[in-house]
């Protein structure tokens, strides 16, 4: 898998991973002491690289940003675990992003994720709150290239690179 997207899911310590193969399951599971990944067959192959993904809760994951074999949007969707299904969140980010990072805040109703990732060509940074229906972009104090963004330990997510600055979001808590 090249340029796939992981995430731990605390409960059961299993490594979820999706994207990045033309061919393998669009989902694969990784449990402790396992050797090989196991593919939940339900999820046709996935090829689209550069995506994040976080844990919502014990069976759900969320992935977004990365981008088509064709260069586009690779959208938001919310992956069960459990089920062994996906939700499309809203129309997709508006613009496509590589090296995102995903971040899932239980405290938010309204806006339950954020994601960080870098326009393909120009490296310019973007981030967008998610929520299953629409991604809303939130503009950065100054133009960030080639950034990552990390989450902290008092619960923002740190922006860094590609500027002298660092910026951090707060994960609003309305309901």
């Amino acid at each position: 898998r090249l340029g796939a997207a992981a995430t731990w899911v605390k409960e059961s310590s299993e490594l979820v991973v999706t994207g990045g193969s033309a061919s393998a399951a669009g989902v694969e599971l990784v449990t402790p002491g396992q050797k090989t990944p196991s593919p939940i067959a339900s999820f046709p192959p996935d090829a689209s690289i550069g995506a994040g993904a976080a844990e919502i809760d014990s069976s759900h994951v969320l992935v977004a940003g990365g981008l088509t074999p064709g260069g586009k949007d690779a959208g938001v969707r919310e992956i069960d675990i459990v089920a062994h299904t996906a939700q499309v969140w809203g129309s997709g980010l508006g613009v496509p992003l590589t090296s995102a990072s995903t971040f899932a805040f239980a405290s938010n109703a309204n806006e339950p994720a954020l994601v960080v990732g870098n326009e393909r060509a120009s490296g310019l940074a973007h981030a967008f709150l998610l929520n299953s229906m629409k991604a809303t972009e939130v503009l950065t104090k100054v133009p960030h290239i080639g950034a990552r963004a990390i989450g902290s330990p008092n619960g923002s997510v740190v922006l860094f690179g590609g500027r002298g600055e660092i910026e951090s979001f707060f994960p609003t808590t309305t309901q």
